[in-house]
């Protein structure tokens, strides 16, 4: 159970055991009660609908935050290794032996590295399994930090149906080449603008249809400057990114979560603002995000023994490495396989992660009052237990500030029907 209070005063308590929030006060009769997390009993493999293929580990950039700068423990560093002519096959019998058919389409992303430095091997991959699997509706993307995104590989991507581009850019020129430098310590912002102004050139049309962004930011407060920035510029303001990341703390280091939250405050007040001026930006969006949670909320109330099913027991989605190892996805750490493309996905490999992340989940989630919002996924096995708990506690500051602003939502909405 949790207590909150909007902006005019409103007080509400939201309740783990039914997913409901009530106004003003609590029903004597509602019970509180903590969840035990069971192992699943059985594993479904062979469901997978996304499949992301390192096709090289090499890079044309040295971005500060990247997690295989050789900075972060037990990730890999860059690397001139490349999906070799062996494993590319095997890749494409993987997924043929693996996707999953009741899904409407299968999503292939291509990723690095930088994915475009070995474009051959796209090319390849796609040609094969659109040949495999004529009756198969594949979607492509590549994962792309811009630079070679030059008139080449433009008019490619422009004439490969069900192909897109995804492109990092993280703010206006300084936010962006503050972190995303080139080897040689240059920034790269200027070559990316030049080159997403060269494709709107040529495709006005499919520019729309083929590029997509994603942004990293240091701090959730920093979203209102990238808002700024990205809704006046316009080879960015007809789309939003369809993902924001915040800067993975390198503990190794000695860094630490910031548990201020201040940052988190300044985002909720300032895409609210944005809300109710009925402006469709960056803010909106990502406001969305936090208060779709709380919208899409099951209002049913949990057994006090609960099966917990992850990727980890219905693969939906599978990352292979350019040496052929198997993931559910990229951001698990190198420990943390689940397999290789000689023996596919090896059940006990899946059974000891899910049951660790079980064993975690009951020591600290269980009576938890965020456990049935809460986003933490399996992903957080690449931390210990401390590091797992600063996670957790700004999961708990979002969350409820997700819950305040979705009442404040509807407060505004309810008085505006009022006038």
């Amino acid at each position: 159970m949790i207590e909150f209070e909007t902006k005019s005063g409103n007080k509400y308590y939201y309740a783990s055991i039914n997913n409901h929030i009530y106004p003003g006060s609590v029903p004597k009769n509602l019970e509180t009660t903590n969840v035990e997390f069971m192992v699943a009993e059985s594993y479904l493999l062979k469901k997978i609908s996304t499949f992301t293929i390192e096709v090289t580990q090499e890079c044309n950039l040295r971005c500060k935050y990247c997690c295989y700068s050789g900075d972060y423990d037990n990730r890999r560093s860059h690397a001139s290794v490349e999906l070799s002519d062996n494993n590319l096959i095997k890749c494409i019998e993987f997924i043929g032996d693996n996707l999953d058919l009741e899904s409407p389409y299968i999503t292939i992303c291509f990723y690095g590295g930088e994915a475009l430095l070995s474009r051959r091997k796209i090319e390849q991959i796609i040609n094969l399994l659109q040949t495999n699997h004529p009756s198969v509706e594949f979607v492509f993307s590549i994962s792309s930090n811009g630079l070679l995104l030059n008139k080449h590989n433009i008019e490619w991507i422009c004439n490969t149906p069900n192909l897109k581009v995804v492109i990092t850019i993280d703010g206006d020129k300084v936010m962006h080449d503050k972190n995303r430098i080139t080897r040689g310590g240059h920034g790269s912002y200027d070559i990316i603008m030049q080159n997403l102004n060269t494709f709107r050139k040529l495709y006005p049309d499919l520019y729309l249809q083929k590029v997509e962004f994603i942004s990293t930011v240091k701090s959730i407060k920093d979203l209102i400057e990238l808002n700024k920035f990205w809704m006046n510029n316009e080879l960015l303001n007809r789309s939003v990114p369809k993902h924001i990341s915040s800067l993975i703390p390198n503990f190794s280091k000695g860094e630490r979560i910031s548990l201020d939250d201040t940052p988190f405050n300044c985002f909720f007040q300032a895409a609210f603002n944005s809300h109710i001026n009925n402006e469709d930006n960056v803010l909106t969006n990502e406001l969305r995000r936090f208060t779709n949670i709380i919208k899409h909320r099951p209002l049913v109330s949990v057994p006090s023994q609960q099966r917990f099913i992850t990727c980890l027991h219905e693969p939906y989605s599978c990352f292979i490495t350019a040496k052929g190892q198997l993931y559910v996805c990229e951001r698990m750490c190198q420990e943390h396989y689940i397999g290789d493309l000689e023996h596919g996905i090896v059940q006990s490999k899946c059974v000891n992660l899910n049951n660790i992340f079980v064993e975690r989940k009951n020591k600290y989630c269980s009576n938890c009052w965020a456990k049935r919002l809460c986003r933490i996924c399996a992903t957080k096995l690449n931390n210990s237990e401390e590091q797992f708990v600063q996670y957790c506690n700004v999961e708990k500051i979002q969350l409820k500030l997700a819950l305040q602003y979705y009442c404040e939502i509807l407060e505004y909405e309810k008085s505006n029907l009022l006038k």
